[in-house]
């Protein structure tokens, strides 16, 4: 874990920079990966906004420390969605899995990606309007790292 999830936070970081994303969504705001990759990206970039979808407020002024512009529960579906409403091109870094991760993708705004890395719940991805990808031109993609790393050059690391 201390290869993998370093080296994953920049395979990540680099799909949102590439796209010129304006906004970040992580389903698991308090997983390692997490943690690192909004770290990371506050070092690149400022300008990209980072929200956090977390279970619990426990650890909130802890996240917020790291550089999360705002964090949410997964109950509160309307709120995040009526916040990313303007943020065309949002990735949405997801581990979690199933319904949920489904849900977050519907309300994702246009152009937008749902990047995924794993599958913490063990629930297949679910609750997808397929409209979304055709009518609003969003992608879903997975991460492994074993294949980013043997798509990149050393030049590109």
């Amino acid at each position: 874990m201390f290869c993998i999830n370093p080296l994953s936070v920049i395979g990540l970081c680099q799909i949102a920079l590439s796209r010129n994303s304006k906004s970040i969504i992580l389903s698991a705001a308090t997983s390692n990966v997490s943690k690192m990759l909004v770290s990371y990206i506050k070092l690149i970039s400022r300008d990209i906004k980072i929200y956090g979808i977390s279970r619990s407020p426990q650890y909130d002024d802890y996240l917020k420390t790291l550089g999360y512009d705002e964090l949410y529960r997964s109950d509160e579906i309307e709120t995040i969605k009526s916040r990313l409403i303007n943020d065309d091109n949002s990735v949405f870094y997801d581990c979690v899995g199933g319904n949920f991760a489904g849900t977050i993708f519907n309300i994702l705004p246009k152009n937008s990606i749902m990047v995924n890395y794993g599958r913490l719940s063990k629930e297949q991805l679910g609750s997808i309007d397929l409209g979304e990808l055709y009518f609003r031109n969003k992608q879903i993609r997975g991460f492994w790292l074993n294949t980013y790393l043997k798509s990149i050059t050393s030049s590109q690391f």
